[in-house]
């Protein structure tokens, strides 16, 4: 018998207020970009307002994701060779 697993309720953060009215009404996990990252760049969070977002989120054992743009995926002996425009890194395939 397969185990079921928790649903996650995962809810857009696009600014730090409303990242903490998303934890404060029950988010299991909020997502959050920055001014130079990614799809959520126009939103221009502070590497601040992150950092404050993520204390407060860790209280009610809430999880942070932060978009980052993803320049290149590669194979790359049996894993996958990810270039952002702050760094790499492999993940297996």
């Amino acid at each position: 018998m397969s185990q079921q697993r928790k649903i996650e309720l995962l809810a857009p953060a696009k600014n730090l207020e409303t990242g903490l009215a998303a934890i404060n009404h029950g988010a299991d996990a909020v997502y959050i970009g920055a001014a130079q990252f990614g799809a959520r760049q126009a939103a221009g969070n502070s590497i601040e307002d992150i950092a404050r977002l993520v204390e407060y989120a860790h209280i009610y054992g809430v999880k942070v994701y932060v978009d980052h743009e993803v320049l290149e995926v590669k194979p790359f002996n049996n894993k996958y060779r990810v270039s952002t425009r702050y760094n790499d890194f492999e993940a297996d395939y």
